[in-house]
């Protein structure tokens, strides 16, 4: 690719609204994040392994203790539900096929379906069977307490 070609000096609106200043910023905290990036991983093995302590004293999500000046929380977060529409539009299609409707009345799983009386039952056993949860988040947090004053 050719430099002069592909320059931003082209370009009026990226030089007048001050793409340089905005690209040099960016790169300035990038650089910045780049030293932090690489104590992310251990500190999440650290309250990975506070965790599994809390969780073997039998600590409950947002229950936890106090400890050097911190609370220490055990916390639980449900995953998240999403569901497939193609397969869950394929599989009413099918049902409904399957139970005697022509599959012309049927419809085509991309455009909503024409449904029998009791349907209803067969959608909501369709829409669990197609539903996807993700894994549950077990994580610690620790914080500072209210009023303490954190040493680095």
């Amino acid at each position: 690719m050719d430099a002069t070609k592909n320059t931003y000096l082209r370009h009026p609106r990226l030089v007048n609204g001050g793409l340089v200043t905005l690209v040099r910023d960016q790169r300035t905290l990038a650089a910045k994040l780049a030293a932090v990036a690489m104590h992310i991983e251990p500190e999440k093995t650290l309250r990975a392994a506070i965790d599994v302590l809390l969780l073997a004293e039998g600590f409950t999500s947002n229950e936890g203790v106090t400890c050097s000046g911190y609370d220490v929380k055990h916390h639980e977060r449900k995953g998240q539900t999403s569901y497939d529409v193609v397969l869950l539009g394929t599989a009413l299609v099918d049902k409904l096929v399957e139970l005697g409707m022509p599959r012309a009345d049927a419809g085509d799983p991309a455009i909503p379906a024409t449904f029998v009386p009791g349907a209803e039952t067969f959608v909501v056993t369709a829409i669990a069977a197609v539903r996807s949860v993700g894994d549950p988040s077990l994580y610690a947090s620790v914080a500072p307490m209210k009023g303490a004053k954190v040493r680095t």
